[in-house]
């Protein structure tokens, strides 16, 4: 089984915006992907080209005592030829 992945490309990931004791962090990441065996099936093997993007978002508060974290991502996959593979999953912290 060949599987090739382009290392992600981040945006933003040092970037944000702070007001005060908040901050606003955001960042996407693309990552492109070929495997020649999606369904790691012996007999009648699929190859395709899978890409993704996931934009983040995270919001973190400091205080003296304190910091509280929390942050929210969304993964789109989506498949050149196979598109009944396509699949979106998110992630909350």
């Amino acid at each position: 089984m060949a599987l090739w992945l382009i290392p992600a490309i981040v945006l933003g990931a040092a970037h944000g915006v702070t007001a005060a004791d908040n901050q606003f962090i955001t960042s996407v990441a693309a990552i492109y992907e070929y495997n020649d065996n999606i369904r790691l099936n012996a007999d009648n093997e699929l190859s395709d080209s899978i890409y993704t993007i996931a934009p983040k978002l995270e919001v973190v508060h400091h205080s003296e005592t304190y910091t509280v974290r929390a942050d929210g991502m969304l993964e789109f996959y989506r498949y050149q030829e196979y598109d009944v593979f396509d699949d979106t999953d998110q992630w909350y912290n």
